[in-house]
């Protein structure tokens, strides 16, 4: 997956990724993918750095700041699962 995705963003060709990633992850997603997936990434790839986040409070975020608002309630549904996440600000 990841030798077809650099592959079309032009970066097979290059023997490293010089660009920190970010890359999105379900809720509750556990730790020893994230694992894998970073040995992965550090050692073929060679890139810099990764930083693991949330999409659904990526979205969020940045859907709130359009609107000056901190706080609200993510539901996150998909085939097999559904997530409601509280964002509060104190």
């Amino acid at each position: 997956m990841l030798d077809y995705t650099f592959s079309h963003l032009g970066l097979a060709k290059d023997t490293q990724i010089e660009y920190p990633m970010l890359m999105t992850e379900a809720m509750c997603n556990p730790n020893y993918s994230r694992s894998l997936v970073s040995e992965l990434l550090f050692e073929c790839y060679r890139v810099p750095a990764v930083n693991y986040s949330v999409d659904s409070l990526l979205s969020f975020y940045f859907n709130a700041s359009q609107k000056g608002k901190t706080s609200g309630l993510i539901v996150n549904s998909s085939h097999s699962t559904t997530h409601i996440v509280p964002v509060l600000d104190e």
